[in-house]
């Protein structure tokens, strides 16, 4: 799966853009501390597949969540199993052009340190 994927820039603070087809901007990597969540937003082309993932260092429980500019959930993760804890994907297609915002949370004592990926076809 990970070859396969063209992924969105990033930076690590909470709230940063993700930039649509930035080739130089490869990986995200944050650590999250226990309870913390780290929000990123960017702008989605209407029609298109969109996808976003995020692997943890098998840490602790994690959950991915994607809201539209209304703040409809149009995509999430959050399957607490023992095999998938964080190991996170989300699939959309955005239903218009305009901004999504992808939360990373951290649903454990423990911090982890997550690499997050988001590609639009």
């Amino acid at each position: 799966m990970g070859a396969a994927i063209l992924l969105f820039g990033a930076t690590l603070r909470s709230g940063a853009q993700v930039e649509p087809g930035d080739p130089k901007k490869r990986f995200v990597k944050v650590e999250l501390a226990p309870f913390e969540h780290r929000e990123y937003s960017g702008r989605f082309v209407a029609d298109k597949r969109s996808i976003a993932i995020a692997l943890g260092g098998n840490r602790s429980n994690l959950a991915l969540y994607v809201f539209d500019a209304h703040g409809n959930c149009v995509g999430r993760d959050d399957d607490l199993s023992l095999i998938s804890r964080d190991d996170l994907a989300a699939e959309w297609i955005p239903a218009q052009t305009g901004p999504i915002s992808i939360q990373v949370k951290s649903l454990a004592r423990v911090a982890n340190v997550v690499t997050m990926v988001v590609r639009q076809d």
